[in-house]
């Protein structure tokens, strides 16, 4: 991990890697790290309404509006104190492995963990993607056929088929 690797650590604050949202964060975030956002204590919300426009840019730039639009709003709970479930915590985790590396998410995950564990057909979003893996849920339907709903920055879920679920517990 990037831990492991020292390039990054558990207390590494948001602002940190990205200092130029410093001035229009709220105080309350200042001492946001990577830990309470991955462990739900960084009082991140479960959503906020108009965050951002789905498509507008892709999905990296759409993850760091994330970050500046949970920075500018107040947190449910002080940082640090309470245990709120948000996938917001997880968007921003991406962006600062992104800030960190200047590589997308997605191309960070296939190199360090898909291929490494050897599943070549695990993808991002929502499942059953044209010509690839098939899947229930996250379509809709479009003159008869199934397609998959468009992509976005909360796509973090990374469908795979059974033999490479198993391939990854082994």
């Amino acid at each position: 991990t990037f831990v492991q690797e020292g390039r990054l650590a558990w207390t590494t604050l948001v602002l940190d890697l990205f200092p130029g949202l410093a001035r229009t964060a709220r105080p309350e975030y200042r001492l946001l790290d990577l830990q309470m956002l991955l462990t739900h204590r960084g009082g991140v919300p479960k959503a906020v309404k108009g965050l951002l426009r789905r498509g507008a840019e892709p999905p990296p730039g759409q993850r760091a509006q994330v970050v500046r639009g949970v920075l500018e709003r107040p947190p449910e709970s002080r940082p640090g104190t309470a245990f709120l479930y948000s996938n917001l915590g997880y968007v921003m985790a991406g962006a600062m492995l992104e800030r960190l590396t200047g590589r997308p998410w997605e191309d960070l995950l296939r190199e360090r963990l898909f291929r490494p564990a050897g599943m070549a057909d695990a993808g991002f979003g929502r499942p059953a993607t044209p010509g690839g893996l098939a899947g229930p849920g996250a379509h809709g339907p479009r003159a008869g056929a199934r397609v998959p709903a468009p992509r976005g920055p909360f796509d973090a879920g990374a469908p795979t088929a059974v033999p490479e679920r198993a391939a990854f517990l082994k």
